[in-house]
């Protein structure tokens, strides 16, 4: 989406017609700026494309119900009608679009009351022959067209607050995050295919073979059909068990954080952040070390019950070696060499049934078979590579339980200390009431999350029990002998189907995975550029925001994270996501052979409402460096202060238009002047107009 026009007609604080170009990224400058004073309109600026393109409002917009603006209102008749209107032209792959959203109302005799009539959206796109036409018969069909562009629960991520964008960084937006970045990047319609595929089309050819099939396929079809419900109704139940056990969090995290506030409690607060994340470590090491043991068990553990064997075994070789008998793949072929040449190793002739003859065939006899005397050479030399081999397993076993002991240890001492600061928590504090009562919820809470938890875990494993269990049902339907043509016909196509659902979700896995991994890379690199603090920001499996810091040569995670970092975090994850979004889009445009078909992903632009309201002068300077990097094209919207300085001097050279939301007052002495580029313009204006209202003045571009 690239942004070309916007027209406001009377919308919330901007009275009559007022028309925007926006800055179409020629020579860099692709940065388009509003300045304004607080209360002139920033946020109904940002407000009038939401409303635009999806009919709704931020939650930042106070009264949403009242989009009219009231100098219009004053000036309207009691009876007479009243338009809002916002249009947005923009182009979107090469073709021109022009949305507009407009509501009728009709003034009331009520001072500044209007009664709302009927809300329209038309969204219209140029053809070939230049002519403006409808792009789908219905309001409803043009509102979907519109969300395919940009969905709706995605635009905070493009349109935002940046003074609230650090909610993207708290435990609630995770779900969105995770949501907002598989739909936006296209990952979404592989796991849509796989439902579809695996669901809604295998159930259609179930139902079709089971009334072809013989009774015992229509029985497994039933089993198949019966587990599948199952399994959907379990997977539902994990789902609302997460997400019970994420509010259980969320609310034990709000009630340690009112203890925080408690100042006698601040330090031992801290302290338990700080032990529980060693608790974390340690049981990380201990797992670890579980593993390991478990695993050298596994390997050469029989070796710790072989001693017997071991000695027996020994001891027959050394009887074999007492009784002075010549090595076996030696002794058998020298008698039977002396015997065939009839002569002794002495020269004296060997004749059949002499002593001398006899003596060497019962010699023969005692030797044994050959394989026999060198199994026992070879066992010998075994016995005493084994015997080594279970030395070493010993002296391994034994390093790996002292450090499972001094990892165990260690916990214990954690816990315990954990436990000591749980009672100074209830018993040491002024203001001991609250502190008890948040302790009695605390505790409460704790042990509703490990019971929530065990329930995850036993949901889990009946999920998996399920799992075996239609395996082995597909299995038996796969093995059934159809006799009508067409029942096999459907059973191929059924397998091809789940077949094929199976490499969706494969394939949706690996791009969310490979999406994710790319994001953090991304967020690292930013964070790393903006951030003052040497800490390290990445994304995780679960699409968490998260900053640790290197603490001893160990990370941990970092707790009490200012607003400002939070914002700078939250804005490196949007910077991360659009790179993402416009690589795949300039891959997409220079392979368009090669990505025929596959989603390509897009282009769009930032609009931000106050990005620089919470940050120290080190991180606005760096946040408005990169700022303009972001996205083709960059809308921000800032007061006097929050462009002062080294924005102002940053982002200069990168704008290509620049507007003052100019607001009209009729209070005394309330004129202010901004200086844009060396040169004053009116910021406030007084004038004896009642009704506050706002212009907006474009500031021409000096040559």
């Amino acid at each position: 989406m690239k942004l070309i026009t916007m027209e406001l007609i009377n919308f919330r604080q901007f009275y009559g017609h007022n028309r925007i170009d926006f800055a179409d990224g020629r020579h860099g400058r692709n940065v388009t700026v509003f300045h304004g004073y607080n209360g002139a309109g920033k946020t109904a600026l940002l407000n009038a494309f939401v409303w635009c393109l999806y009919g709704e409002t931020t939650p930042d917009l106070e009264e949403p119900g009242k989009l009219e603006n009231e100098k219009a209102i004053s000036e309207a008749p009691a009876g007479s009608d009243l338009e809002v209107k916002v249009k947005l032209v923009f182009e979107e792959h090469s073709k021109k679009y022009v949305a507009q959203r407009w509501r009728k109302s009709t003034r009331t005799g009520e001072a500044r009351s209007v009664k709302l009539r009927e809300s329209e959206l038309s969204l219209m796109c140029l053809d070939h022959d230049g002519q403006l036409v409808q792009t789908d018969h219905t309001q409803e069909l043009q509102q979907l067209r519109l969300e395919r562009i940009l969905p709706k629960e995605l635009y905070p991520f493009f349109f935002f607050n940046g003074e609230r964008v650090e909610r993207l960084a708290r435990k609630e937006a995770y779900t969105s995050v995770e949501h907002g970045v598989k739909t936006l990047l296209d990952i979404e319609i592989y796991e849509r295919g796989a439902r579809h595929l695996g669901k809604d089309v295998s159930s259609m050819l179930s139902e079709e073979l089971k009334k072809m099939g013989s009774n015992e396929i229509q029985e497994l079809i039933q089993r198949e059909t019966s587990i599948s419900e199952d399994q959907e109704e379990t997977l539902k139940e994990i789902d609302e068990m997460k997400a019970n056990l994420e509010a259980i969090h969320d609310e034990i995290s709000q009630l340690e954080h009112k203890q925080a506030q408690i100042a006698n409690l601040a330090e031992l607060t801290r302290k338990r952040e700080d032990l529980r994340d060693k608790r974390t470590l340690v049981l990380d090491q201990v797992q670890r070390v579980e593993s390991n043991l478990a695993h050298a068990v596994s390997k050469d553990g029989y070796l710790a019950f072989a001693t017997r064997a071991f000695d027996a075994t020994s001891e027959l070789v050394e009887d074999a070696r007492e009784r002075g008998e010549l090595p076996a793949r030696i002794k058998p072929r020298f008698v039977d060499d002396l015997l065939e040449g009839g002569r002794c190793i002495c020269g004296r002739p060997l004749i059949d049934g002499e002593a001398p003859h006899q003596h060497l065939v019962e010699w023969k006899k005692e030797t044994g078979v050959a394989y026999l005397e060198e199994a026992i050479a070879h066992t010998a030399a075994d016995v005493d590579n084994m015997s080594k081999r279970r030395e070493d397993y010993f002296e391994s076993i034994r390093r790996t339980m002292e450090g499972l002991e001094e990892a165990q240890s260690q916990l214990k001492r954690i816990e315990k200390d954990l436990a000591l600061i749980d009672e100074q928590v209830d018993e040491d504090s002024q203001e001991h009431e609250q502190a008890a009562r948040i302790a009695d919820q605390l505790k409460q809470l704790n042990r509703d999350s490990v019971i929530v938890q065990s329930k995850i875990e036993d949901r889990k494993e009946h999920f998996e029990g399920l799992k075996k269990q239609m395996a082995e049902v597909k299995k038996l339907i796969k093995e059934q002998k159809q006799q009508d043509r067409n029942a096999r016909l459907i059973q191929h196509q059924k397998d091809v189907v789940e077949r094929l659902a199976s490499v969706l979700r494969q394939v949706a896995e690996i791009k969310k995975d490979d999406v994710r991994q790319s994001l953090d890379t991304q967020i690292k690199d930013i964070w790393r550029d903006a951030a003052i603090k040497d800490y390290t920001a990445s994304i995780n499996k679960q699409y968490k925001l998260i900053l640790t810091k290197r603490v001893n040569g160990v990370e941990q995670p970092v707790t009490g994270a200012s607003t400002g970092e939070k914002q700078v975090l939250a804005l490196s994850f949007v910077a991360s996501l659009v790179k993402k979004l416009n690589d795949n889009y300039k891959e997409a445009s220079e392979r368009p052979q090669a990505m025929a078909g596959l989603p390509s992903g897009s282009q769009h632009p930032l609009i931000m409402d106050s990005p620089f309201g919470s940050l120290e002068d080190d991180y606005r300077e760096k946040v408005a460096r990169w700022l303009p990097n972001l996205a083709n094209q960059v809308v921000i919207m800032v007061s006097k202060t929050q462009w002062r300085n080294e924005v102002e001097r940053t982002v200069e050279s990168r704008i290509g238009k620049q507007y003052i939301l100019e607001l009209h007052t009729s209070k005394e002495n309330a004129g202010r002047n901004i200086t844009l580029r060396g040169q004053p313009h009116p910021y406030v204006v007084q004038d004896n107009d009642p009704a506050e209202h706002t212009r907006i003045v474009p500031v021409e571009r000096e040559m």
